[in-house]
């Protein structure tokens, strides 16, 4: 299973001993300014700890519990607070940080993507998208991987140092791989925390 690419960055956290690489938008690895884009453009961090999310209406139920259900994992077990909007806001300084959808992805092999719409400077986003595809089958995975892009997480081989694709470290993260029962590992908690 190939999952989604959006964008990584470089920040003054650098690697810890414990902890492993720096996987955490910027990187050495991957540091392009965070930007308003489309599709395939960047992902960056999101802006705040309180994570608010909408699932708009093209998510199935099974979608709509499933990202439910995996944002458990990042309201639990890392300092991000999940709340969900029952109506979005697009615009002005309380954008929902995550808008979740399912539509066509224009690019050859991907079920996934994340993307910055709303950058509030080089390196936080105000509003990012994740989009599944309708050809891929429910699964905590994907969800996880794609939520992992909009709060800044990146895949292994952006991290300073890079790293295999398959890094098991990086639990959901992971690409290139089948991801059976991936979840947020502790290296990705850890960097959420020291980000948020």
């Amino acid at each position: 299973m190939l999952l989604l690419c959006a964008a990584v960055m470089v920040g003054a956290r650098g690697a810890d001993a414990h902890h492993g690489p720096d996987s955490m938008f910027k990187t050495a690895n991957y540091n392009p300014d965070c930007k308003d884009g489309g599709m395939g453009d960047t992902y960056c961090q999101t802006d705040n700890d309180f994570l608010r999310v909408f699932r708009e209406s093209s998510l199935s139920s099974a979608w709509m519990n499933m990202v439910a259900f995996a944002l458990v994992e990042f309201d639990r077990d890392t300092d991000l607070r999940v709340k969900y909007d029952s109506a979005p806001t697009y615009s002005g300084s309380s954008e929902t940080d995550i808008i979740d959808q399912v539509g066509s992805i224009p690019f050859e092999g991907l079920i996934g993507i994340a993307w910055c719409n709303d950058a509030v400077s080089t390196l936080r986003c105000d509003q990012h998208y994740v989009r599944l595809s309708p050809n891929a089958s429910v699964n905590y995975e994907l969800v996880c991987h794609e939520t992992g892009h909009a709060v800044g997480l990146t895949h292994p081989d952006d991290a300073h140092p890079r790293s295999a694709p398959d890094g098991i470290v990086y639990g959901c993260m992971r690409t290139l791989v089948p991801l059976a029962n991936e979840t947020l590992r502790q290296h990705n908690e850890f960097m959420i925390n020291i980000t948020y």
